[in-house]
């Protein structure tokens, strides 16, 4: 199997922190909930930040909410590279 089947080429924002965060084994109603817990968006906003190496405010400046529709389409190559290396090394671990 390989990587480009197994693994997104590209990975918006909000997908990301919801792999990351481990929300996407939630169903529809309970995922948009804990999107809504105070703080989520900011756990969003720090992640992104540390994963792409940019400064906090670059990553605020793309959009309201959990969307950030404003993030450069460059940036989710980038994010789906960091889930397979974090994916990869979960699975060398265990």
């Amino acid at each position: 199997m390989s990587l480009q089947q197994t693994f997104p080429q590209f990975l918006d924002a909000r997908s990301f922190c919801r792999l990351w965060h481990g929300l996407d084994k939630l169903d529809e109603q309970a995922l948009q909930k804990q999107e809504r817990v105070r703080g989520y968006r900011a756990k969003c906003v720090r992640l992104l930040a540390f994963a792409l190496n940019l400064q906090l405010d670059t990553v605020e400046r793309w959009g309201e909410g959990v969307e950030f529709e404003r993030m450069p389409i460059k940036h989710q190559a980038t994010l789906a590279l960091r889930w397979q290396i974090k994916t990869l090394s979960s699975s060398l671990a265990a």
